[in-house]
Order: structure tokens, then sequence, then C-alpha cells
């Protein structure tokens, strides 16, 4: 019962965040076509300063899919109203505080801050105001498919996902028939955070009616337990935003416009396998929560043994691809012209190979309330990751920020695995034993790239891989899993 759970809730993410992940392409290549290397390069700029509010909502918004998912587990509702309502009042207040603090860097400091041409600057201000505006928006409907998370419906929650990159798509075409422009790609996200907000708004209270928010619902003592959860994973948090949001502001400040384009071209490919390695994420936390509440830990050391392999053998034939066919893929895509993209992103693409070790077990550790005890480690690689970028930056531009990264995750990689072996009795030798096949499978598809140099005789292999992990590699008992699920599909 609990691995279809599981894979069910796994299949539903898979599903939703490549729908997901194929609105963003869309976008990004028409943007980049539209806009072109140095406009594009500010509206990055732009979305990772305001995307910094994800570091604020971390923290309560893992804490209320935890605490309602362990609500709900004890069928207790006044507890599930009371996360929810305290959690929603905190997260307004720092959205108040976080635009607050943009609002001064954008009306005041930014020309002195970032490399912005003259000739963008007044366009470059006023799309952070449409932005910042935004930003509350983005919170409270974060903070909604965190309650459907909580509740395990997956399904809402990616759905909910996927609308509002669609509603960006679409009011992007639309209002490209008017102007093409930053503003107007900014304007386009602004409405369709709009309608978003409030279709979520609608959906949430029919799917659960019993849901109540409100000040009478605000508790102390949830806040207390929250702020104690949420604490250490907002502090976790920032060596992601350290490697994953600093690395972009420094290139800001660093370097032309025109290089933050590349490296976010390099860096959608990254993001595509990183949605890979987590693929299991979301639907984890719940999981190991209801398990670390009824005191069930074989059954969680089997869920992190399970899930990494699963982890592993999905997730590592696709870095290899990418690593290898990064400068085809990109071409094939975008065309010429963006040849120092090519490099970036074999390496950046390659730095998520060492966290299919610890994936899971880091999504583990937050489904039990144990994330303070990885706190220390991801800060202190992050910090070492991110003083090479600082020292290189000047003279090496996207190159040093990819090597921090690459430093930053071998570091982290490795002691959160010890960790979690520690945790569950286990050592690294069988863990290895247990991931041979593929990791195997994937030198294989190794030495078929480099040889053949076809891009799909490489694409070939990976699919054939696939075919004989589900029907040869896999135990029986998950193959019939799969299968049910796939006829239910």
């Amino acid at each position: 019962m609990l691995k279809k759970k599981i894979l069910t809730y796994t299949l539903i993410n898979i599903g939703g965040k490549a729908f997901n992940y194929l609105f963003q392409i869309l976008i990004l290549t028409i943007l980049v076509k539209t806009l072109g290397v140095n406009e594009y390069g500010i509206f990055v700029l732009a979305i990772a300063l305001i995307g910094n509010s994800n570091l604020l909502e971390a923290g309560f918004g893992l804490s209320s899919t935890k605490y309602i998912a362990e609500y709900h587990a004890k069928n207790d509702l006044d507890g599930i109203n009371k996360v929810i309502s305290t959690n929603f009042l905190i997260n307004t207040l720092m959205a108040l505080f976080f635009a607050f603090v943009l609002f001064i860097l954008n009306e005041f400091y930014i020309e002195k801050v970032f490399k912005i041409s003259h000739l963008f600057l007044d366009k470059a201000k006023i799309s952070m105001r449409i932005l910042i505006a935004l930003s509350f928006f983005e919170f409270w409907v974060v903070g909604f498919i965190r309650i459907m998370e909580g509740f395990k419906n997956f399904f809402a929650a990616r759905l909910m996902e996927n609308l509002k990159w669609f509603f960006r798509l679409a009011l992007i075409f639309i209002f490209f028939k008017f102007e093409k422009g930053l503003t107007t790609v900014c304007w386009a996200y602004f409405w369709a955070g709009i309608i978003e907000f409030f279709i979520i708004w609608i959906i949430v209270f029919k799917i659960y009616p019993e849901i109540k928010i409100g000040f009478k619902y605000f508790d102390k003592d949830i806040l207390k337990i929250n702020l104690n959860f949420s604490v250490w994973i907002m502090i976790s948090k920032l060596s992601a935003f350290i490697m994953y949001r600093l690395n972009t502001i420094l290139l800001g400040i660093f370097v032309e416009m025109s290089y933050i384009t590349y490296y976010n071209i390099a860096s959608k490919i990254y993001e595509l396998l990183k949605y890979g390695v987590s693929l299991l994420s979301s639907a984890i936390i719940p999981v190991a929560s209801n398990l670390n509440a009824n005191s069930e830990f074989e059954k969680l050391k089997k869920l992190f043994i399970k899930s990494t392999y699963y982890t592993v053998a999905i997730s590592s034939p696709f870095i290899v691809f990418f690593s290898i066919n990064s400068s085809k893929v990109i071409t094939i895509w975008l065309g010429k012209g963006y040849e120092p993209s090519f490099m970036v992103s074999s390496l950046l693409v390659l730095s998520l190979f060492p966290s299919l070790f610890s994936a899971s077990g880091a999504e583990i550790f937050v489904g039990i309330g144990k994330v303070k005890q990885l706190v220390l480690h991801s800060i202190i690689a992050s910090g070492i990751g991110f003083l090479f970028m600082l020292f290189l930056i000047s003279e090496y531009k996207i190159f040093a920020v990819v090597t921090g990264t690459f430093i930053s995750s071998i570091m982290i990689s490795a002691s959160y695995t010890y960790i979690f072996l520690n945790y569950f009795s286990l050592n690294f030798s069988f863990l290895l034993k247990y991931l041979f096949v593929p990791i195997l499978s994937s030198l294989i598809i190794i030495l078929i790239s480099i040889i053949n140099n076809n891009i799909f005789i490489a694409l070939s292999s990976v699919v054939l891989y696939f075919v004989i992990l589900v029907f040869f590699i896999i135990s029986k008992e998950d193959r019939k899993i799969f299968f049910k699920l796939k006829k239910l599909c």
C-alpha cells in the first residue's frame, strides 16, 4: 500500500512537472528570440530577485505540508485550520517585508549595484515594480498549493502550478500582439498571477469546504512549533539560495546582462534534470511525516533505500545524456549564437550526479523534522562554493559560477549521504551494491554517446535502458504496481 501511494504521487508529480517545464521552455524560447540577450538577461535578474521570496516562504510552506499531513492523519480539523491560518498570516507579513526591501533597492540602488545599461534602466525599474506587486500573490498561491500537498492532493497541486505557466504563456502571446518588450512580459506575468490566485482560492475551498482561514484561528503554540521547524528549513534553503539564486545576482553585479541569458539557457537543462532528481520530493515529505508520527522506523529505512534507488535509476541516464549532448540540444532548440552556454550546461548537469545519493534522504529528514542536522553542512559547503564564485567571477564569468556549484554539490552530497547512512545504520558499500545496475547502465550510455557522437543513437540507448529497467530490473512487485497505475491513467 505504501509503495502504491508513493508511486502514484511520484507519477502525478512527474507528469505535472513535465508540463510545467514544457511551458517554461516555450516561454524562454519566445522571450530570448523576441527580447534579445540583454533585455532577457534583465528579466531573468528581476525574476531571480523576486524569486528569493522562496527562501522566506520555504520554511513556513513546508511546515504547512508537514503539519497538515500530521493533523490530517489524526483527523484534527481544528489543528489543520490553526496551521493554515497561522502560516498565512506569517507569510503575508514576510511578503510585505520582502516587497519593501526590493522597492528600496529598485528605486534608489539598482543602477549602482547591477551592470544594467542606461538604455534599459527605465524598463528595468518599471519591470521590477510590476514583479514586486506580483510577489504578494505568489506568496498566497504557493500557500494554497502547500495545503493541497499536505492533504496529499498532488494532482490539484501540480494542476495549479501548470495553470500559472499556461496563463503566463497565453497572456504573453496576447499582449505581444499589441506591444513587444520587457515590461509587456512583466504585465503578462502579473495578470497571470492574479487569475491563478482567484482560481486556486475557489478550488481549494470547493475541495475542502471545512477549511477556515482567519485571525481567530491564529495560534501562538502553532507559531512556536512552526518556528522551531521552519527556521531550520529556511537556513537550509539558504544554501540553495547561495548556489542557485545568488549566482544570477552575482552575474548581474559583475558582468553584462547577456551572460545572465547564456547562463539561464544552460541552467534550463540543469533544472529539467533537477526535476528528475527531486521527483519524489513532494511525495516523500508527507509519507515520511506519517510514518514518523506512527514510529515506523523500519518503513522509513525502506523508504530511504527504495527512493534513493529509483532516484538514481531514473535520473542518472538523463544526466549522462545531457552532460555529453548539451551543445547539440541547445543548437536544435535555439539555433546558433548561444555557444557560451554549451560547456556551462554540460558542467551544471554533471554537478547533479552526486546529489542522486542524498536527494531522497534530505526530503525524508524534512518529513521527520531532522533538518537541523543537515543545516551546518549545507551552509559550510555553499559558503565555500560561493567564495570560489566570488574570487573567480571577474575573470572567468559564468564558468566561475559553475565551479562554485560543482564544489558545493560534491561537499553537500557527501556529508548528507554519510548522515543518512549513519541514521539508518547502513554502509556505503551496501548502497553502491544496491545501485550497481543503474550506475553501470549509465556508464554504458556514456560509452555509446562518445563512440557514436550521434544524439539520436544516444537517445535511443536511454529509451532502451528504461525498457530494460521496467521489464527486467525492477522487482515484480514494483512492476505490477506500475502497470496497474498505467492502466488507471
